[in-house]
C-alpha cells in the first residue's frame, strides 16, 4: 500500500512539481526499490532532456528488456546531445 502511494506521489509531482519529484525519489526510491516509480522518474527525466540523471534511476530496474531499450534510447539523446552523430551504438549496450 505504501509503494503504491510512492509510486502515484511520484508520477504526479513529476506532472506538477518536477524538482520535488527527484527529491522524493532521492529520499525513498533506494528504500522502496520500486520498478514503477523508477521508470516513471526515468522518463519523466528523459523527456525533460535530462538523459545523464536519468541512468542513475536504471539500477532500480529489473525488466532487462526495458532497461536495454531505455539504455538505448538515452545513449542516443546523450550522443545527440553532444553533436555526436552515426556512432555506433555497441559500445553503450550497458551502462555501469
Amino acid at each position: 500500500y505504501t509503494r503504491d502511494l510512492f509510486v502515484a506521489a511520484i508520477r504526479s509531482l513529476g506532472r506538477t512539481n518536477f524538482e520535488h519529484m527527484l527529491e522524493l525519489a532521492e529520499w525513498r526510491l533506494h528504500r522502496y526499490q520500486d520498478e514503477r516509480a523508477a521508470k516513471s522518474v526515468i522518463q519523466f527525466l528523459r523527456n525533460a532532456e535530462r538523459v545523464e540523471e536519468a541512468t542513475t534511476y536504471l539500477k532500480y530496474i529489473k525488466d532487462e528488456e526495458w532497461k536495454k531499450r531505455e539504455i538505448q534510447t538515452v545513449t542516443t539523446r546523450m550522443l545527440a546531445q553532444y553533436g555526436i552523430q552515426g556512432s555506433d551504438s555497441k559500445d553503450f549496450e550497458s551502462l555501469p
